[in-house]
């Protein structure tokens, strides 16, 4: 587990040496520093500092540092080298030119293949929560509908199953359901589930 750790953490490791070196290089050729390079800095330092103490803070804190670097907004190093792109949709929409940082992008897509698993697991999880809610939603609608149907007659709720391109489909469910519950002892032509 530690050295996959470890494995885990050399591109920070990577770019906490590329940091110090333009820091150090910074101070002696005493060239000026901009908030582009102080803000990458601290936050470099930062999550170093978290890789120790809170590791799992710290691969967020550094995924979105790289997305940020990778945009040309943070700066780890006096040289940076960008590939820009731009483009237009239908001549009125102009979107200006895009800057991606090389450094930051490359790291990030090495970040991202030593942490696959996890990040799978993570877009896994929100997927999973999603369809979750999204399902338990379903079922209190589905469940007010049928409450709320409960008083209806035989002939009320065949109306709703028969007219479904004017309900929504919880409410010809709980019509359904409705049927076969309080109906299923009488006979009927339809099969409801």
């Amino acid at each position: 587990m530690r050295k996959k750790k470890i494995i885990q953490g050399l591109p920070l490791f990577l770019l906490v040496i590329m940091v110090f070196y333009t820091l150090i290089s910074g101070i002696i050729m005493k060239k000026s520093f901009t908030w582009n390079i102080y803000t990458g800095s601290i936050s470099i330092i930062i999550c170093l500092l978290l890789y120790f103490t809170r590791y799992r803070w710290f691969k967020y804190l550094f995924l979105i540092i790289l997305l940020v670097g990778s945009f040309n907004i943070l700066h780890f190093t006096f040289n940076e080298v960008t590939f820009s792109f731009s483009f237009g949709l239908f001549k009125f929409i102009n979107v200006e030119t895009i800057d991606i940082q090389l450094l930051s992008f490359s790291i990030l897509i090495i970040f991202t293949i030593l942490n696959k698993n996890k990040i799978i697991r993570l877009i896994k999880g929100y997927l999973y929560v999603a369809d979750e809610q999204k399902r338990k939603e379903q079922k209190t609608i589905l469940k007010s509908f049928e409450k709320k149907y409960s008083t209806l007659s035989k002939s009320d709720l065949q109306n709703i199953v028969d007219n479904k391109e004017s309900y929504t489909i919880e409410a010809v469910r709980a019509a359904q359901r409705l049927l076969v519950t309080k109906y299923s002892n009488s006979s009927s032509n339809n099969s409801y589930v």
